[in-house]
């Protein structure tokens, strides 16, 4: 008994000691994270084959957390078969048990519903469904992606009446969404670490395209174009959710703030500034042309002379040499160019035609038979700025990078990729970095126009080809952030 009666009273000592260590290793936890640990951001200055520029100091690169809000989700506008925001009909399905919300009531589902903008049986316009499990999925029966299949959807599905059809909105993590554009945007094949550079890249670009509010009218932040971003045109994959969560919440941050991160296919040995694309836009200090090629050195590339011999040839010592867009051409007929040009010219703005030696405003004048095509203006990384169309009736200028490939579309040609391979029905040329060379009869008519260019995209931003041929070199995904956005942080946002 007196032995039972002493363990007890050590047993509550030694309870009074527990309590007492645990207490003052709380408080010097707390106490340490307070003021001794780092902030929860991760910042590298890293860059590939090149130094971070002088200005930023190793001071200036070590940037907090953004002050602006994290979006936790993102509201998708989910397209049709043809690109457009309504639809006649839907049919949904789930891998789950679902319900769907009315506003007034909840309604259990088992298998699919069906919907019609014509005959809507819901007392409000707007429905939600909502599933039972986590890895819950709905697959949208009406729809296909490139595949031929019909897509499926993490998150909720919203759809609404509207008198014009039905609109659909993904309600989606934006991590998870991620899942979704990776494989859409960039092929599997290149690998984890490029994967991971084009998840923080298209990250950065979500959360600016939000910012921007262009789908508020139809209550969503984005589209799942390519304009927004290309979203689950090709189905999430296990690397694509690795490359996501391995980056998960990483941004690019320029002076503390998030950056929209352009990106494109595949360079033809420069990338563009962001006003060689876009003139008169704001866009981050970062996106400035840049050679992706060492050798050799062909001068002024806003020269023609000197344009022509750098893309006229493929010996180049460049990341992306030998891809298959690095260099291209195609032989476009006059009437082809008269019939793209015909049906684009008036759906562009500020055309200018040529009166008396001056430049005034488009008046909406017939081009007629196209004559000969000139460039105007040529960016010193090479990009066609502007152009002249002259025709049979007036001659006009066109400005911008997509007006004008747009405009010269080789919608029935085929264009000849470096690497033997071919491409049919372009709606846009591949790029604006091109030379034309002119076909006439011996009357001096325009039978046809080769074009020989190089690259795919924009030309702004990463390259993914580029950021795929760096990876297969060793360069992780910050090396190759660091390399095409000059001075930018890899940073968390809270």
């Amino acid at each position: 008994e007196e032995y039972r009666n002493l363990r007890r009273t050590k047993g509550r000592d030694w309870r009074q000691i527990y309590v007492f260590v645990a207490t003052l290793l709380i408080c010097t936890g707390v106490i340490y994270l307070t003021f001794f640990s780092e902030r929860p951001i991760e910042v590298n200055n890293s860059a590939a084959e090149s130094k971070p520029p002088a200005e930023v100091s190793q001071e200036e690169s070590k940037v907090d957390t953004m002050g602006t809000d994290f979006p936790q989700k993102v509201r998708v506008l989910i397209t049709n078969q043809s690109d457009g925001y309504f639809h006649d009909t839907l049919t949904i399905s789930c891998s789950h048990n679902f319900w769907v919300e009315t506003g007034e009531e909840i309604i259990t589902m088992s298998e699919s519903v069906a919907l019609s903008a014509t005959n809507w049986p819901y007392n409000t316009d707007t429905i939600r469904l909502n599933g039972t499990g986590t890895d819950t999925k709905f697959t949208i029966q009406t729809l296909s992606n490139v595949n031929g299949e019909s897509p499926a959807y993490r998150g909720c599905i919203e759809v609404t009446r509207r008198d014009e059809g039905l609109i659909i909105i993904n309600d989606i993590y934006l991590e998870q969404y991620l899942y979704a554009v990776i494989t859409s945007e960039m092929p599997e094949s290149f690998g984890i670490e490029a994967l991971k550079a084009q998840a923080v890249c298209a990250r950065s670009f979500a959360i600016k395209q939000i910012e921007l509010g262009k789908m508020a009218e139809y209550g969503a932040d984005l589209d799942d174009l390519a304009s927004s971003q290309t979203y689950n045109d090709w189905p999430e994959t296990p690397l694509a959710i690795q490359a996501v969560e391995e980056t998960r919440g990483q941004v690019l941050l320029e002076n503390g703030a998030v950056i929209a991160a352009n990106y494109f296919s595949t360079s033809c040995g420069m990338t563009a500034d962001f006003n060689d694309a876009w003139p008169g836009g704001t866009g981050p200090v970062c996106l400035k042309s840049a050679r992706q090629y060492v050798s050799p050195d062909f001068g002024d590339l806003s020269d023609d002379d000197n344009f022509r011999r750098f893309i006229t040839t493929s010996e180049i010592e460049a990341t992306e040499a030998g891809t298959g867009w690095f260099r291209w051409e195609v032989s476009v007929p006059r009437q082809e160019l008269d019939d793209q040009i015909g049906t684009v010219l008036p759906t562009l703005i500020d055309i200018k035609q040529l009166e008396n030696d001056q430049f005034v405003p488009y008046d909406g004048t017939d081009l007629g038979q196209l004559k000969a095509i000139y460039v105007y203006e040529r960016a010193s990384c090479g990009m066609v700025k502007s152009v002249l169309l002259e025709g049979q009736n007036i001659t006009v200028k066109v400005n911008g990078e997509y007006n004008i490939r747009r405009l010269l579309a080789p919608i029935a040609s085929t264009v000849y990729k470096l690497d033997g391979s071919t491409k049919e029905g372009m709606s846009a040329l591949p790029s604006a970095f091109w030379c034309a060379e002119h076909t006439v009869s011996e009357d001096g008519a325009l039978i046809s126009v080769t074009f020989y260019g190089g690259g795919y995209g924009h030309g702004v931003g990463m390259s993914q080809v580029g950021a795929w041929k760096m990876a297969e070199a060793g360069a992780d995904y910050k090396a190759i952030l660091q390399h095409y956005y000059s001075g930018v942080q890899v940073g968390f946002l809270r």
